[in-house]
């Protein structure tokens, strides 16, 4: 039976772990599941978040041999990801998280940190390292947009130019603590000019780590999922993807 490391968001925002994951470590199984249907998960409650979690897990654990899931979601990390390692313990969750305390350990003071509303409420890690020279956006509108702008990213220049740019000059490093905001790095590292940081390369260290130390099966099958029928986003996929050709599952 074939072993899968899925990829959990609710949007292409997860895409970007993906990416570095398939970079990284390219002869896996994977699976990338979009909770389109409740997307942006950002603007969502607690209980919202957690409750749609655990029923599309379960989905996934009935149609497929899943040993690890990434929580390819800043949101869904600070949300569930206790509650998730509670319930399904027979599989191993990685979170993602901003990068805060690396560019503290790195000696940055003055960080800005954009996350959605979500992660800015609940991250424990930003809760511990933000310190008063740093800002914390919580911006419930940038994954939206990113989402609705994927083929040209730069649409979404204008929004993130007249949000953020009263803090040019008033920081030394933007954190993205959003997994979609990773496709408008370029356009924060354009306005900013100064290191932007995000946290996809040592998730994906560690699935790699984990995956040796629990002797994962080696293949090249990659599986799309999506909670509602979207093949805009099934196209969009199979065109970013390191290896296309995906099989497309609605659950």
């Amino acid at each position: 039976m074939e072993e899968y490391i899925a990829f959990f968001d609710s949007g292409i925002g997860g895409l970007s772990v993906l990416l570095e994951c398939q970079r990284l470590l390219p002869s896996y199984n994977y699976i990338f599941f979009s909770d389109s249907k409740n997307s942006p998960l950002g603007n969502k409650s607690l209980k919202k978040i957690t409750e749609s979690a655990i029923r599309n897990i379960n989905l996934l654990k009935d149609k497929f041999n899943i040993k690890i899931i990434v929580l390819a979601c800043n949101t869904l990390t600070s949300c569930c990801i206790d509650v998730l390692r509670k319930k399904f313990q027979d599989i191993t969750f990685v979170g993602v998280e901003p990068c805060i305390k690396l560019v503290k350990d790195l000696g940055y003071k003055r960080a800005l940190v954009v996350s959605t509303r979500a992660t800015a409420k609940y991250n424990k890690t930003l809760a511990n390292y933000i310190e008063n020279q740093d800002v914390l956006i919580g911006d419930k509108n940038l994954a939206t947009l990113i989402e609705q702008n994927k083929n040209n990213i730069y649409r979404t220049m204008p929004y993130i130019a007249e949000k953020y740019s009263l803090y040019i000059g008033k920081t030394d490093c933007v954190v993205l603590g959003c997994t979609h905001y990773v496709f408008a790095k370029t356009l924060f590292e354009k306005l900013f000019d100064c290191p932007v940081f995000d946290s996809n390369i040592y998730v994906a260290r560690r699935v790699g780590m984990l995956a040796m130390q629990q002797n994962l099966k080696r293949g090249k099958e990659i599986i799309f999922c999506d909670s509602k029928d979207s093949k805009e986003f099934f196209c969009y996929f199979n065109k970013i993807a390191f290896y296309s050709q995906a099989k497309y599952v609605i659950i």
